[in-house]
């Protein structure tokens, strides 16, 4: 909205600072919680591997002490993630350990999203160190595209997260309280129907 009220004549001062100031205090609170979202995540990763090996009876494929510079180092980051995730899914799913692991549909889409979102920002970052208006103006478009991407995989990692906690821990139906109606107050008197002459009696 700004760019194209620039293009017209100059801005007000404070509306530039206002917008300063919104856009650092975003940027800030969601690195925050982007790293606080990273670490809740990896904390749920470990207690799934461990739970999902004593279902499926056998341990996970790769050591923990192989996770964290796969997850970190650039290159390795982008494959990764998703391989120990598909290898999460298929001891939950209780498939045998000698078959080579087969990502559902959520879970490419979760991968590709997650190889998507990584190049974009990177991408982003290395078209911010160019200088021309035009590149400026680019760069918030390309900034624009990597939060929608962004929030994209943190909704498809919800939906993975709350898929795989539920098929590690199903709802045991006996550990539901099955409610019944014990009285209606102020319900209407219901009308009965006459019973026809033609009905044995």
């Amino acid at each position: 909205m700004l760019l194209l009220q620039s293009r017209t004549g100059a801005l007000s001062r404070n509306i530039v600072q206002l917008s300063d100031s919104l856009v650092v205090t975003g940027s800030v609170l969601s690195v925050c919680a982007g790293i606080l979202s990273a670490l809740a995540t990896l904390w749920w990763v470990q207690a799934a591997r461990l739970a999902a090996a004593e279902t499926a009876g056998y341990l996970p494929a790769r050591e923990d002490w192989r996770l964290l510079p796969g997850l970190v180092v650039p290159g390795p980051n982008l494959v990764v993630p998703g391989a120990v995730l598909a290898e999460l899914e298929h001891a939950i799913l209780r498939r045998p350990a000698d078959v080579r692991p087969t990502p559902t549909g959520l879970m490419w889409t979760w991968w590709l999203t997650w190889v998507a979102n990584w190049l974009l920002a990177v991408f982003t970052l290395l078209w911010r160190f160019r200088d021309s208006v035009q590149a400026q103006a680019d760069g918030v478009i390309l900034t624009t595209l990597t939060n929608l991407a962004a929030v994209t995989l943190a909704v498809l990692t919800l939906r993975l997260v709350s898929r795989f906690s539920l098929l590690l821990a199903p709802m045991d139906p006996t550990s539901v309280r099955r409610l019944r109606v014990v009285q209606v107050d102020g319900a209407p008197t219901p009308t009965r129907v006459p019973r026809p002459t033609t009905s044995a009696r």
